[in-house]
């Protein structure tokens, strides 16, 4: 999240037709990634195709998983998997990925914490 409040696309793995928004603003309002942000749940989509927030970035997706990472109830940011498969995602490996997003949003605090203190 920047200072603005937008989001910021700063990785990516994998092929993707939007590649060329890596470093790029992401408005909060725009895909199945600013619906997690805005409402600080987990977003899974079995289907992309039936979602109408899905903002596609490679046709052979199928599911979109994503999950915001959140401390003391603040998006950070989103973490956000897609797969070819709709059988990627079951209920087990949501759930893990969903608490390493927990603990993960811990570091992501402190090392925000960490940049800021730098930077004064």
């Amino acid at each position: 999240v920047d200072a603005s409040g937008d989001l910021r696309q700063d990785t990516l793995a994998g092929p993707s037709e939007v590649a060329d928004e890596v470093g790029k603003r992401w408005s909060q309002s725009r895909g199945v990634v600013g619906r997690a942000f805005r409402s600080g749940q987990p977003v899974f989509v079995p289907d992309v195709s039936a979602d109408p927030d899905y903002v596609r970035s490679d046709s052979a997706v199928r599911a979109e998983l994503a999950i915001p990472f959140l401390f003391h109830g603040r998006v950070l940011g989103v973490l956000n998997l897609e797969a070819r498969s709709r059988r990627v995602f079951p209920a087990s490996v949501r759930t893990s990925l969903i608490a390493l997003a927990a603990r993960l949003a811990g570091v992501i605090h402190l090392a925000l914490l960490g940049h800021r203190l730098r930077a004064t």
